[in-house]
């Protein structure tokens, strides 16, 4: 596991940077997702091949636990108090989980070079010619099947948020 720790420390860590605002949020956040991905391993659960879209998955969700309790546990300014218009955060919580599960339904639903292309440039912001070595290809080729991941990315979540929309508005 300290094998892993060492590899995705820091590739977390920069994924991590956009979602959290401050470095020591950064590293609480990195250290509880990595221990809730390896804990899910130990237990039987879990990636037996590719590990980083894994711990992504993982970060998300203890980001997404930080923020609410966060929400939870921070007094509201004076200005938050007058009646004015209000934000519903409930609802921006729910579009936001809404999202991401389209997002991760899509990846899933494509094949697994497409996945790995993805997660070693999107994610891991590595470069076509590092990328080559380890799916054995030309970097020109791993550039073209970068293009073909993302279209078929953005086709999957468009039929993934499509067909979620459908089958709400019928139930409505």
């Amino acid at each position: 596991m300290a094998v892993l720790y060492e590899k995705y420390r820091e590739p977390g860590l920069r994924f991590i940077r956009g979602l959290m605002s401050g470095a020591q949020e950064s590293e609480d956040v990195l250290h509880d997702a990595f221990a809730k991905a390896v804990g899910a391993i130990r237990n039987g659960y879990g990636p037996t091949e590719v590990f980083g879209p894994y711990l992504s998955t993982a970060i998300r969700s203890v980001a997404m636990t930080f923020w609410n309790k966060r929400v939870r546990e921070q007094p509201a300014p004076d200005e938050d108090l007058d009646p004015g218009p209000v934000d519903d955060w409930g609802l921006e919580t729910v579009l936001t989980v809404f999202e991401q599960e389209h997002v991760a339904a899509a990846m899933r639903s494509l094949p697994e070079r497409w996945r790995t292309v993805l997660w070693y440039a999107e994610v891991l912001g590595e470069k076509p010619r590092n990328i080559a070595p380890i799916l054995g290809l030309e970097p020109n080729a791993v550039s073209a099947l970068l293009i073909r991941a993302k279209a078929g990315l953005r086709t999957a979540y468009e039929q993934q948020s499509g067909s979620e929309l459908s089958s709400v508005s019928e139930a409505n």
